[in-house]
């Protein structure tokens, strides 16, 4: 249910991006890097209901146990090896797996080799709503990250209703959206 894997060729163009030729992640769009725990991601592409990431996962580290209430993912395993738990299966990746993660999914991956994994993430929001960070409910995480206010009711889409309400914050700076 809702679990895809399959084998699939990257294109040459893929792999130059993906693995550092002369690209495009040789300009600018690096400076757009999130560094986390694990690793880090760079927001390749947004557009209202969807993104494109290309998401690096150090050797050894895993991201957190977590589902989404607003997005699905499809994630395509570009370069190393490890595994994705989905809803309680363990499935081994490595580059050419496309694997889909549907809405409310408890998911993970882990980078089991000696060389970084790196994926290409699409997500998309669920019934058309929006798409932010803030979606992520962390069940496990083993860097003792604190968990994220869940986002406010109605940020998915009209009648889909969030875990929890999220705390008002309010601040005189101004907001860019």
């Amino acid at each position: 249910m809702g679990w895809e894997i399959r084998n699939t060729r990257i294109s040459d163009f893929e792999f130059r991006i993906y693995n550092g030729g002369n690209s495009i992640m040789n300009n600018p769009v690096r400076q757009n890097m999130t560094i986390r725990p694990w690793g880090n991601y760079v927001k390749l592409f947004q557009e209202n209901g969807l993104w494109v990431k290309r998401v690096e996962v150090k050797p050894g580290a895993r991201l957190s146990l977590q589902k989404h209430a607003c997005r699905s993912e499809k994630w395509n395993i570009v370069l190393g090896h490890g595994y994705v738990m989905l809803n309680g299966r363990k499935k081994i990746v490595s580059a050419g797996s496309v694997l889909s993660v549907p809405v409310g999914a408890i998911h993970r991956i882990a980078n089991t080799g000696k060389k970084k994994l790196i994926f290409i993430e699409v997500a998309v929001a669920a019934n058309g709503g929006k798409l932010s960070e803030k979606d992520i409910v962390r069940l496990e995480d083993d860097y003792a990250r604190a968990v994220p206010p869940v986002p406010r009711s109605g940020i998915c889409s009209a009648g889909q209703q969030s875990p929890r309400p999220r705390r008002r914050i309010t601040s005189t700076l101004p907001v860019r959206i």
